[in-house]
């Protein structure tokens, strides 16, 4: 009982100062990059404007395609080479939340 009251004052505590915002990640199913939205079978190296590569644009080392059959919010998605990692600019700090126990 002491453990679960002080728990609900830290969450009532905490809620009075913190705050959360959605943020807009742009193209997040990589249908409307440079490539536009693919055809059957298509590939495109070129992840810009919205995303940023590690080895730069158009470099190959990340792409999005078009596999038939497979899909997700839509029919085009993202691969990348080992090790490699793309990036987009929010604009909005963020912060991890660690779990409550």
């Amino acid at each position: 009982m002491k453990k679960t009251l002080v728990r609900a004052l830290v969450a009532s505590f905490m809620s009075a100062f913190c705050s959360a915002a959605p943020i807009t990640v742009e193209d997040f199913s990589f249908e409307t990059n440079s490539g536009g939205n693919l055809n059957s079978g298509g590939w495109n190296n070129d992840l810009s404007p919205e995303w940023q590569e590690r080895d730069g644009t158009n470099s190959g080392s990340s792409f999005e395609e078009y596999i038939n059959g497979f899909s997700a919010e839509g029919t085009d998605h993202v691969g990348m080479a080992t090790g490699v990692f793309i990036w987009q600019d929010t604009e909005s700090p963020l912060l991890p939340i660690r779990p409550t126990p």
